[in-house]
């Protein structure tokens, strides 16, 4: 006769499991591990704190098409207006991955851009200009959310640096799979990890089929171009799957915590540069989780407008986090070692005997200043208040004329 059990012994019995499970999840020093339960599939779900779910979201970056630049080649123009003309709206000309760093030194941005390899951001250049500059209001950001999902996207994003863009021949860059009819043999294409060229957009979509395979896009990475993939990961289904699971890694604050991160938020969209790059990263990360939630809760309620602007706030704070606090860090990092190394070559050239006595002092680190001085990158005014930016009453948004995503 096979073993019955009371609804009773069923509880205890299940409610000794998780407790065993809790255990064997506690790290070295007592902390539970963040990954543990996190979804609620082993029992209850674990309430993590912002910074511990900041790795289990990664970001898209999508900017808005812009008017060809005077003067660029014939080619460059008859290639920006097709990827325009032929994709839908809302027209994007450039899609790239922004991966949530697991330390100082990683990078956070991801993409490829015509005539080069795809690689890292800071290996391209430029990162400023590029980002806030002529191009600050035309970013859109879209989370991606599964368990772990940064550190899973960075591993994958490792194995294709180094792809190569195609050439205009080869189906002008590949973009002709991305529209009809040519889209109905998209999965023909060639997509093999690094051998096989791609653009933004399908470079884009590899990586997350690859990476992040339960909540990457379903159809072959050359189906989409920038403009198809934004509206394949900005789905009001994907919101609501999204809003589903953070419920569920929800982080409870009192008031003034609350009020601290809305700062926060204000800081890192219409704040002056000198005060993101004061910001610590544990306060960033939350600030970027309360405009993250703000984004899934427009998405889920379907408002077109609302989730623009709560798109734009989120990309903003993204680029404005990565380009004035983290790469202000690093450049005071590498004064410092500039430093180091000069004052140990001085003291070796001096004396002989000072290069072994150097390597045991301690260098005061400097005070670095932003360049930008107190003027802000951000949007225009400094809010005194978390208000939603106001990007015009629907009517469509005069093009901004400036250098091509695709081209930088």
């Amino acid at each position: 006769m096979p073993l019955q059990l009371s609804p009773e012994q069923v509880r205890r019995l299940v409610e000794r499991m998780q407790h065993e499970r809790a255990s064997a999840d506690k790290t070295d020093d007592g902390s539970e591990d963040d990954a543990y339960d996190a979804t609620g599939l082993h029992g209850p779900a674990v309430t993590l704190t912002p910074a511990q779910r900041h790795r289990h979201t990664a970001y898209l970056l999508f900017l808005e098409g812009a008017d060809a630049e005077p003067g660029m080649s014939w080619g460059a123009w008859t290639l920006d207006t097709l990827v325009q003309a032929c994709q839908p709206e809302p027209t994007m000309t450039h899609a790239e991955l922004f991966v949530p760093p697991e330390n100082a030194d990683q990078d956070v941005h991801f993409s490829t851009y015509l005539g080069k390899k795809a690689d890292w951001g800071s290996k391209f250049g430029g990162g400023h200009s590029f980002y806030l500059g002529t191009n600050k209001d035309l970013w859109v950001a879209v989370p991606v959310m599964c368990m772990d999902a940064a550190p899973r996207l960075r591993r994958e994003v490792e194995a294709h640096v180094g792809t190569d863009y195609g050439t205009c021949r080869r189906f002008l860059y590949n973009y002709a799979f991305a529209v009809p009819p040519l889209r109905s043999v998209a999965g023909w294409v060639d997509d093999r990890t690094k051998e096989a060229p791609a653009h933004c957009g399908s470079l884009t979509a590899r990586c997350l089929r690859a990476g992040l395979a339960e909540v990457g896009p379903p159809n072959p990475s050359a189906w989409y171009g920038p403009s198809s993939l934004y509206l394949e990961m900005a789905s009001k289904e994907r919101f609501e799957q999204y809003a589903a699971q953070r419920g569920e890694l929800q982080h409870t604050r009192s008031l003034p915590e609350e009020e601290a991160v809305v700062d926060a938020a204000n800081v890192l969209v219409w704040g002056a540069d000198t005060a993101v790059a004061e910001l610590d990263d544990d306060t960033c990360a939350e600030a970027i989780e309360h405009l993250c939630d703000r984004v899934v809760e427009a998405g889920c309620y379907g408002d077109v407008r609302r989730q623009r602007e709560t798109q734009r706030h989120l990309a903003l704070a993204l680029v404005r986090w990565s380009q004035l606090k983290r790469e202000t860090v690093k450049a005071i990092k590498r004064a410092q070692e500039k430093a180091e190394r000069e004052r140990a070559a001085a003291q070796a050239a001096a004396d002989p005997d000072a290069l072994s006595n150097a390597d045991t002092e301690h260098v005061g680190s400097g005070s670095g200043a932003n360049a930008s001085g107190g003027e802000s990158s951000g949007s225009e005014g400094a809010a005194a208040e978390w208000m939603p930016l106001s990007f015009g009453d629907g009517q469509p948004r005069q093009r901004n004329r400036n250098a091509l995503a695709w081209a930088r």
